[in-house]
């Protein structure tokens, strides 16, 4: 994510105080970016239960959780060089 700034995480952060959902992260043209997310402390005890049924990929346990994506009109202000190719 070569758009990874302040900025971007600011944004991130805020609309996780606000959100619903106990995961905030992109979705780029590779997929969900977990990585650069905001989870909420509240997503543990599914994520353990997860973990214990065998669930080892994150994109699954994103799956067990109320998320909100943001998708490329969300993130493509913070793109400014338009580095991200999504590869």
């Amino acid at each position: 994510m070569p758009f990874l700034t302040r900025e971007w995480l600011a944004f991130v952060c805020e609309l996780a105080t606000k959100s619903k959902g106990q995961v905030v992260l992109a979705y780029s043209t590779s997929g969900p970016e977990p990585l650069c997310a905001c989870w909420q402390t509240t997503a543990a005890a599914k994520l353990r239960s997860g973990f214990e049924r065998g669930v080892r990929k994150v994109t699954e346990g994103i799956a067990l959780l109320r998320a909100e994506v943001l998708d490329e009109t969300d993130w493509k202000r913070f793109d400014n060089e338009g580095d991200y190719s999504g590869t």
